[in-house]
């Protein structure tokens, strides 16, 4: 399955009744996922793609999620998946590449 924004938003509704929050004028497209309580657990944004290190110019959508330590290493082994910020648990997930798993 190829994930694509409109695919993960409509995976979070179906799955964990999430409303994605567009909360920034400046970026309309950035979506955050929350949980009930009000925690985020994901964001969808756009990122220049030599901010990942890819040689191409342009943006590209990522999929950047809260995870457990353990569950990060493992994430950062696969394909695709890069750390979102130095020694912290959440991943990005480059959205035009294949999904096998989703973790939250």
């Amino acid at each position: 399955m190829k994930a694509t924004r409109k695919t993960v938003l409509e995976y979070v509704q179906t799955q964990y009744s999430t409303q994605g929050e567009r909360l920034w004028e400046r970026y309309p497209e950035y979506v955050v996922l929350r949980h009930p309580c009000g925690k985020w657990y994901g964001v969808i944004m756009d990122l220049p793609r030599e901010k990942l290190g890819m040689e191409k110019d342009g943006r590209t959508v990522v999929l950047v999620v809260k995870c457990a330590p353990q569950e990060r290493d493992f994430l950062l082994c696969q394909k695709g998946f890069y750390p979102a910020y130095p020694k912290a648990t959440p991943v990005e997930h480059i959205l035009s590449k294949n999904i096998k798993y989703v973790y939250m």
